[in-house]
């Protein structure tokens, strides 16, 4: 059975039920079809922010370099970047990418170079993905043209993932 690690900044909790659950979505829909699915997700606690990534990155990385896996699904491609691409320096991983929208578009009131950054980390997981899933056409458009220039055949539109 084919195995699948995901990886996302967000999963749905007891107090949080509602927080990412497309993510849990595509979770049992992968089980559904047959895949041993795995999973690493940034906890919503009391810890401050970078507290929380921190342990979300040693996380993935522990995980990637004691386990093997078919498939890494990663979910915010801006915000789960930085481990997948530290590990695939030193091993092969075949990586899916879902964008989601803010994690490849600029909101008016980030400032321009935390965009830049977050487009950077983005477009350097994309262009090492095997595929990538996007939300609509629209999104299709924006990720197969500057500053993303991911290959159309290898992008899906999935408006439910």
């Amino acid at each position: 059975m084919p195995s699948i690690l995901i990886v996302a900044n967000m999963y749905p909790s007891e107090k949080l039920k509602s927080n990412g659950v497309f993510i849990r979505n595509a979770e049992i829909g992968l089980q559904k079809l047959g895949f041993d699915v795995d999973k690493v997700t940034l906890k919503r606690n009391g810890m401050l922010l970078p507290y929380r990534y921190t342990i979300f990155y040693l996380q993935v990385l522990s995980r990637l370099f004691t386990k093997s896996y078919d498939v890494i699904y990663a979910h915010y491609p801006s915000h789960v970047a930085l481990p997948l691409l530290i590990v695939k320096l030193f091993r092969k991983l075949t990586i899916v990418t879902h964008v989601h929208g803010s994690d490849v578009v600029c909101e008016e009131n980030v400032g321009s170079s935390f965009c830049f950054a977050k487009q950077l980390l983005s477009r350097q997981l994309l262009i090492r993905s095997r595929a990538v899933v996007v939300p609509s056409v629209y999104y299709k458009k924006i990720i197969t043209s500057p500053p993303f220039n991911v290959v159309s055949s290898e992008v899906t539109v999935s408006a439910s993932g």
